[in-house]
């Protein structure tokens, strides 16, 4: 974080460090979350383990990933799914997620403000 990340992945014991949680939250760091790969390889033992609710909490930013599709038998679409059946993750969480992905993505600042208004018009029904 001193060296101005602003995306770091495998972030999953990250909420169980509150002074280091507070710190990633201060620096705008966004944390890509795996929920399925993480319960495959055990980086959260339980669904319970899983640190979303504590970053979401924490006010974290926060990207919904899949880690390895192909591997973790999974897509975007399946992943959601498990946000909203274990977390109870709302339309406006999951539009927050992807304006957090966008935001950190290494686009340019243009391709970022285009993705941007698409995401908005995409969700503009369900918020």
């Amino acid at each position: 974080m001193a060296y101005g990340i602003k995306r770091n992945g495998h972030v999953t014991l990250l909420a169980y460090e509150p002074e280091l949680l507070k710190e990633f939250v201060k620096n705008g760091v966004t944390g890509e979350l795996c929920l399925t790969s993480n319960l495959q390889t055990k980086a959260a033992t339980t669904v319970e383990d899983f640190p979303y609710l504590k970053m979401k909490e924490a006010q974290a930013h926060i990207s919904i990933n899949t880690d390895n599709r192909t591997v973790s038998d999974t897509d975007l679409t399946k992943e959601y799914a498990l946000y909203h059946q274990h977390f109870q993750t709302t339309p406006a969480d999951f539009y927050q997620h992807n304006v957090d992905a966008i935001q950190a993505s290494f686009a340019s600042d243009e391709e970022k403000q285009e993705l941007l208004t698409k995401l908005e018009k995409a969700y503009a029904d369900y918020l």
